[in-house]
C-alpha cells in the first residue's frame, strides 16, 4: 500500500546506560561489566523512531529536563524525521535508565521519569491541534497515567486508532475502567497482561490464549500479546489466533517491545489487519533482537521483507 501513516506517539525520552555482562547480579550482589555503552531510549522515542524509519508520518510529544539529553534527544528527532512537541521542564533531568543485558541477550532496565514525572492532564490538551481521524495514536506507561490516559480520551474522541502498549506494568490501582472505552489495541507481553488482569504469575487464568481472550474481553479491546521467540496470541474476546515468527539468535532483546508497538502501528495505519501487522511487528522485532543497542536496532522498510496487506 503506498498509504503513509499518521502516527502520534506520546511517551518518554531517556538517556540509557547499557552494561554487558556474563549474568545478572543476584541481590547484594556486584558485577563487573564487559562493556558499557550509553544510547538515546525511552519506549515512547523508541516505537516514534520505529515508526519513522519503517515510513510513517510521526508526531511526538514527551517531557525534556535542562541538560545536555535534551539537547541529545532534539538531533536524534531531527536527524530521524519525527516532529517533537515537547514540554520543557529545565529544572528537571531528562529521564535516564539503566539497562543490564546477560550472554543470552534478555535485559533488565532501572528507569527515573525525570522530567517526565512532570507532566499533568493539562499538558495533553495539544493531542487536539494533532490527532484526529486517520491517525494513529500510541502510549505507554512511562509517564504520569492521567496525562497517559488524557492523550487517549482526546485522541479517541478526535477519531483517531488508540493503542496502548502497557510497559511497565500498570499496577491495578493505577487503572479507570473507562479508559478501555477508549482503546482500540491493547500490545501488552505476557507480564504486562497479567498485571491488566491484576493477577500474580503463580495465579495465571490458564494458557496464553486463555489469558488473551480474557484481556480482550475485560478491555473490549483487540488484544496482541507478544511472546518473544513464541511469537505473539491475539484475541478479541472470542476468536484467539497464535502468531508464530522465524526462529533467531538473540544478541539484545532491549527495544523489542518498542520495535513491535512502533512497527504494528505502522502495518494498522496503512490499513493491514490484525494479523498482518503483528506478522509485520515480529519481522521488525525479530531483526531488532540480532542487533546490540536499542537505536541501532530499529529497522527501515528495506530491512524487512515485504507482506501483502490484508485490509480489516
Amino acid at each position: 500500500m503506498s498509504v503513509t501513516p499518521k502516527i502520534l506517539v506520546a511517551g518518554s525520552y531517556g538517556v540509557s546506560t547499557r552494561y554487558v555482562v556474563d549474568r545478572a547480579p543476584a541481590a547484594g550482589e556486584t558485577v563487573i561489566a564487559a562493556r558499557v555503552g550509553t544510547d538515546h531510549g525511552g519506549k515512547g522515542s523508541n516505537q516514534a523512531v520505529c515508526a519513522a524509519r519503517l515510513g510513517a508520518e510521526v508526531t511526538f510529544m514527551t517531557a525534556l529536563g535542562g541538560d545536555h539529553s535534551a539537547d541529545a534527544a532534539r538531533a536524534l528527532w531531527r536527524t530521524e524525521g519525527v516532529v517533537a512537541v515537547v514540554e520543557e521542564f529545565p529544572a528537571s533531568p531528562t529521564m535516564s535508565g539503566a539497562i543490564v543485558v546477560d550472554r543470552s541477550g534478555e535485559n533488565c532496565i532501572t528507569v527515573g521519569l525525570g522530567a517526565m514525572a512532570d507532566l499533568t492532564a493539562e499538558h495533553a490538551a495539544v493531542t487536539d491541534a494533532i490527532a484526529g481521524p486517520g491517525w494513529i495514536a500510541v502510549v505507554q506507561n512511562e509517564a504520569p497515567v492521567e496525562y497517559t490516559f488524557e492523550v487517549l480520551r482526546r485522541a479517541k474522541r478526535n477519531g483517531a486508532t488508540t493503542i496502548l502498549n502497557p510497559a511497565p506494568a500498570f499496577a491495578p490501582d493505577q487503572l479507570d475502567e473507562s479508559l478501555w472505552d477508549v482503546v482500540d489495541f491493547v500490545l501488552p507481553n505476557e507480564h504486562e497482561a497479567l498485571a491488566l488482569l491484576g493477577v500474580a504469575g503463580d495465579n495465571r487464568p490458564g494458557d496464553a490464549e486463555e489469558i488473551a481472550r480474557t484481556l480482550a474481553r475485560r478491555t473490549r479491546s483487540t488484544v496482541v500479546i507478544t511472546r518473544g521467540a513464541r511469537g505473539a496470541v491475539i484475541s478479541d474476546g472470542v476468536t484467539v489466533e497464535a502468531r508464530a515468527v522465524d526462529a533467531v539468535r538473540a544478541v539484545d532483546t532491549t527495544g523489542a517491545g518498542d520495535t513491535f508497538t512502533g512497527a504494528f502501528a505502522v502495518a494498522i495505519g496503512r490499513g493491514a489487519d490484525v494479523g498482518d501487522a503483528t506478522d509485520f511487528a515480529n519481522r521488525a522485532a525479530g531483526y531488532s533482537v540480532r542487533h546490540a543497542g536499542v537505536i541501532n536496532g530499529l529497522p527501515r522498510a528495506s530491512d524487512l521483507t515485504p507482506i501483502e496487506w490484508r485490509t480489516p
